[in-house]
Formats: structure tokens, sequence, C-alpha cells
């Protein structure tokens, strides 16, 4: 991956949503 999350949210918790998101989405292909 190269896209940078801290560019994208460079809020802590607008970062941990959607890190929230991303695993949720990994828990659901699994």
């Amino acid at each position: 991956m190269t896209f940078q999350p801290r560019e994208l949210f460079p809020d802590r918790s607008a970062r941990d949503l959607f890190g929230a998101e991303i695993r949720r989405h990994r828990e659901k292909a699994d």
C-alpha cells in the first residue's frame, strides 16, 4: 500500500474509525 492514512485522516479519532472499518472488512472477508 502506498497511500498514507495519516494524510487522509490527520485527526487521530478519524484514523481510528478508518482502521475499525478496515478490520471489519477484513473479518468479513475471512
